[in-house]
């Protein structure tokens, strides 16, 4: 088999996740010496939905249940690594919350299934000034850095836009809107980021990067796409990646973070030379992260990371869950533009908005076309 095809990345990522195999069916380890974790079982799904490896049906079935026996009545995921964590105020536990949430949800779509309960836990929200009051402690706790607060406002979106998908209940398509506003009111019209004049524009584009999938997926018109185009293609290195240190294999968060942005302006028509430039440099650099074990590392350093928790620590230069799949979707982007890229294939995207490529063609009030409904 040659080593730069799409089967590779397949047969790769087969061994990878076989090498994070719990022992039980369907739980996985995040990377190497990591216990068991829910959000690594939820990755693997991803991973495999979005390289079409997935088990077959009945298994898909089984994984969805056992992804399942993690949802709460009020429609949290909780797994106990959680709270190996000292959070320094409640709302960066509920981020986690979000976050293992997020993540299940989007595993679950990836294996054609839905959530066990409703996210009753958004029922606070139906209170219009209850949320608004919620988005300015955002805006309070993350005014200095828009990276963590984007994560953040885009875990809201995707919950209330999972709801809304679910029960087909207006308030949640409301307090989207009302979420939409609140961000034009903010964003920067020199840069197109978050908060108004950023001074850190890597750290300012991979928080709003975050948010411009939910106003694609929503097709709510999202202002200065120009100057986004402008100011992401101005981010990348010379080493053909958007990290701050150059020659370390750039970083899986702000590679994906400006690829993601990219590809989507690419198909609305925003600079595509210069993006299909932009992008054979990213296919060729990224390589230097693909591991013999057919995972991704995050960078090539012998830093130590973690995905939030104790529970999912790992030296960058290894392979790991998050670090693999984010990856894995920036090749299948770059892909997509490049014409003669050798990663081209059937590759199955769109399970989830970090999945939207081209623009929010398919998708209709946050969700693609053939999200499943109540199903078995």
């Amino acid at each position: 088999m040659k080593h730069n095809t799409f089967e590779s990345l397949q047969h790769g990522a087969k061994n990878f996740i076989k090498n994070m195999k719990g022992k039980k069916p369907h739980t996985f380890r995040y990377s190497y010496g990591c216990p068991e974790t829910m959000v690594a079982s939820a990755l693997a799904a991803s991973i495999s939905g979005l390289l079409d490896i997935l088990p077959d049906r009945n298994q898909q079935k089984a994984w969805a249940i056992y992804l399942n026996s993690f949802q709460q009545e009020d429609g949290w995921f909780f797994d106990k690594e959680i709270d190996e964590v000292t959070y320094p105020d409640a709302i960066y536990r509920w981020g986690r919350m979000c976050h293992r949430t997020r993540h299940s949800l989007w595993a679950l779509s990836a294996l054609n299934a839905s959530s066990r309960y409703r996210l009753t836990f958004l029922d606070s929200f139906r209170d219009a000034s209850v949320f608004q009051n919620f988005l300015h402690t955002i805006q309070k706790k993350a005014s200095n850095s828009f990276w963590g607060a984007g994560n953040w406002l885009m875990d809201l979106g995707i919950l209330l836009t999972w709801e809304y998908s679910s029960s087909q209940e207006e308030i949640f398509a409301k307090r989207m809107s009302d979420l939409f506003d609140w961000l034009d009111s903010l964003q920067d019209p020199t840069t197109g980021f978050w908060w108004k004049n950023p001074t850190d524009l890597r750290e300012a584009m991979a928080g709003a990067m975050h948010l411009y999938p939910l106003y694609w997926a929503w097709h709510r018109p999202l202002h200065y796409e120009k100057e986004i185009a402008q100011s992401t293609l101005a981010l990348q290195q010379s080493d053909g990646l958007f990290d701050y240190k150059i020659g370390i294999g750039g970083g899986q968060c702000l590679d994906f973070d400006a690829v993601n942005i990219l590809s989507n302006l690419y198909w609305k028509g925003f600079f595509q030379e210069e993006i299909l430039l932009a992008m054979r440099k990213v296919e060729k650099a990224i390589l230097i992260n693909r591991n013999s074990d057919g995972g991704f590392s995050y960078q090539r350093t012998e830093d130590k990371f973690t995905f939030g928790t104790p529970a999912t620590s790992f030296i960058s230069h290894t392979s790991a869950m998050w670090e693999s799949y984010a990856r894995l979707l920036t090749i299948g982007m770059t892909s997509a533009i490049i014409p003669d890229s050798p990663f081209s294939g059937p590759w199955k995207f769109d399970h989830n908005i970090f999945e939207l490529r081209n623009g929010g063609k398919g998708w209709k009030q946050g969700r693609y076309c053939t999200f499943p409904s109540e199903e078995e």
